[in-house]
């Protein structure tokens, strides 16, 4: 009996010492050169020799931890990096330009502070599709390949048509924008930019199934 429960005893102990050896996600802060960012490195359960480094973007007025789900299978295999973008989750919203430009920009700062040399894989979820092809003009050559998830919805679709081909209904708008200067809609638009609403209203959250 006691020879049994000994041996269940080390078979139990097994995954709970190979899942102690996954080093813990590295939280960092980087405060040079813009806004504050909040990342964090997700080093993989093995060496990730030869392979590329995988940064996840999360989408509008979420964060990082929209990928919590798919890191666990990434890290397998992959260095992971997960950053907020400037005004989301944890990092710094003290900045007026909220452009693609800019956004993308967050990803390369983020980028280079951890890894200047290795290839990477960049993963965008939503606004983070356009944010991580901004990335990859910016990074050149580094980058292998741009993935985008729950994004790019309009590729192969026809150009919409000029505001001049809308007839009398683009002349009253143009006109109503001449007499009335911007929107008070615009005007809330930007000031939602600069503090997104909180991670809940995600949308998109992938559920913990998602691999």
């Amino acid at each position: 009996m006691r020879k049994l429960v000994t041996g269940l005893l080390l078979l139990l102990s097994v995954p709970l010492a190979a899942e102690s050896t996954i080093p813990k996600p590295d939280a960092r802060v980087l405060d040079a050169g813009g806004p504050a960012l909040r990342y964090t490195i997700h080093e993989p359960a093995t060496a990730a020799t030869n392979r590329p480094m995988v940064v996840l973007i999360h989408g509008w007025s979420c964060d990082s931890s929209y990928w919590e789900a798919q890191l666990p299978s990434l890290r397998s295999r992959y260095r992971v990096v997960t950053l907020d973008l400037a005004g989301h989750g944890g990092s710094s919203a003290d900045r007026k330009d909220w452009s693609m430009r800019a956004f993308g920009e967050d990803v390369r700062r983020v980028v280079e502070a951890v890894d200047a040399h290795s290839p990477l894989v960049l993963v965008g979820h939503s606004m983070g599709g356009p944010v991580a092809v901004e990335a990859a003009r910016q990074l050149g050559s580094r980058v292998r390949a741009v993935i985008g998830v729950d994004t790019f919805s309009a590729i192969g679709l026809p150009r919409p048509p000029a505001a001049e081909g809308l007839g009398s209904a683009g002349t009253r708008f143009r006109s109503r924008r001449r007499r009335s200067g911007p929107s008070a809609g615009i005007r809330r638009r930007r000031t939602a930019r600069s503090s997104p609403a909180p991670d809940s209203a995600c949308p998109g959250r992938p559920s913990s199934r998602a691999r």
